[in-house]
Parts: structure tokens; sequence; C-alpha cells
């Protein structure tokens, strides 16, 4: 099974451990102690293969066509409405949206070429001064087209994508436990259905027995969402992603950095699309 990215968690039990002291008489004695020890558990992100990808196309499809029946409107006829009525922005906002769309793509053309020239002091300047140039023209952009975006956040395909996430999350996300690996979520024969039921009742659980899958599966949600998001993505790409979700979150537990397990996954692993 190939593997896009593999991490370990750290998990907190309680395990029971023996004690030998000797006694007066010179007599070894064993007393029984339970205590607290950190137990890692390694799950990862699994490639999917050319059937499970095409399955995926399919159930994509027929959730936006699901949305459709529910009244919502695909994105081309949105698009069409509002082209009807004058369209979404003014032409002077129009313009400003392409100038900053040309500005950004000149930073990303001179950052590269820097790249490729000597690390000098002067150039080590440049690129600063166009990571902060790239910052600026990125936000101002986007606070330009976010209106836009949310134009299209009850759409068909919006509908879509989100169940397609889950889609992802119920038949991608794996335990290695000794030599099997075991999805997160139901079993290997199991439907989506009947997947998504099991991390339907591990999200809405208060049980405290439950709070460590939930640390998983929130771990799973952020990594599925960088490789959507690109996936050609860096190992190093996915590992910033969880050290930013422990870092948010204020609870990173207690490890050893060295028995951490990333796996590079070779150029024949990596996600075609």
């Amino acid at each position: 099974m190939k593997k896009i990215y593999e991490f370990e968690v750290f998990e907190e039990v309680e395990v029971e451990k023996e004690h030998k002291t000797t006694n007066d008489a010179g007599e070894e004695v064993i007393t029984k102690k339970k205590e607290k020890q950190a137990l890692g558990r390694k799950f990862f992100l699994k490639q999917p293969s050319r059937s499970l990808t095409e399955e995926a196309q399919l159930f994509y499809s027929s959730q936006v066509a699901k949305a459709q029946k529910k009244g919502l409107m695909p994105n081309a006829l949105i698009q069409k409405r509002f082209i009807e009525d004058g369209g979404i922005y003014t032409e002077q906002e129009k313009k400003e949206i392409d100038d900053l769309k040309q500005k950004l793509l000149k930073c990303q053309a001179e950052f590269a070429k820097l790249e490729l020239e000597k690390d000098t002091e002067k150039n080590k300047k440049r690129r600063e001064k166009l990571d902060q140039d790239f910052e600026r023209l990125s936000t101002k952009l986007h606070g330009l087209i976010s209106y836009e975006r949310s134009l299209f956040q009850n759409s068909a395909e919006s509908f879509a994508q989100e169940r397609l996430a889950l889609y992802w999350l119920a038949f991608l996300c794996y335990e290695v436990k000794g030599e099997v690996n075991l999805p997160l979520f139901g079993t290997d024969s199991d439907s989506f259905d009947e997947r998504i039921k099991y991390y339907d009742n591990l999200s809405e659980s208060e049980e405290k027995r439950d709070e460590f899958m939930q640390t998983v599966v929130q771990k799973f949600i952020y990594l599925i969402a960088v490789w959507l998001n690109n996936p050609s993505s860096s190992v190093d790409d996915y590992t910033k992603t969880l050290d930013l979700l422990e870092k948010e979150s204020g609870d990173e537990p207690e490890k050893e950095p060295e028995k951490e397990s990333k796996k590079k996954p070779s150029k024949d692993e990596k996600v075609k699309t």
C-alpha cells in the first residue's frame, strides 16, 4: 500500500510495571504499580489507487446532482446571473485585480530568478523584500476577490467539494498496527456511508476515551486539506501543517524528537492528478 505521508502520535496510557526490591531478610520482593506512559501510534495518509480515484470522481458528480435536486445552483448558473446583471465587479475593480495578479506573477518570476543566482547579501535582502511584497499583494487581492468566493459558497459544486473531502477522509486514513494496516474508519470492505458513521459517532462523542482519536482525525483533516490544495505537496509541507496545528491547539504531547517517523515518498509514490 503506497503512502503519501506517515506520522506518529503519542498517546498517554496507563501500564502496569513491576518493581523489584529486597527486604530485610534478603528476599526479592516484586510489587506492581500502574504508571502513565506515552506510547507512539503510527498513522498514514494512503495514496489513492486509480480505481479509488475514479470512484471519487463519480461520487463528486453524484453529489453535485444531489445538491441541484435540493435547489442549489451550479457555479455556471450563478456566474451567468451576475454577468447578466452587469458582473460582480466595477471596471475599476477589474483593472485593480488584473494589476495585482500581474504584480504577483512578476514577484514570483523575480524570486525564482534570484534562487538560481549566488546567495549574496544583496540577493538575500531582495528576496526578503519580495516576500513582503508578495504577502502584501496577496492580502489585497484576497480582500477584493473574497466577495466573489462567498457568492459560490452555497453552490452545488461547493456542497459536492465538502462531501468529497469527507470521502477522502473515510478512505485514505490508516493506522499501522504491527504488520497490518487498518482503516481508521470501519473496514476495507465498508462503503462510504458505513465508514462515515464511524466518523460521525467519533466526532460527536464526549467520552474521555475518544479524545485521542479525535485529535488524530483533526490531523488527518488538515493533511487532506493540504493534499487537495496541492497533490504534489512535499513531506515538509505536511510536517509544517501538523506543527502549526499543534502550536494553535497548545496541547502538543511531550515526545522524543528522534522517535518521530516520517517517510518521504519516492517520485513513483506521489499522487498523480
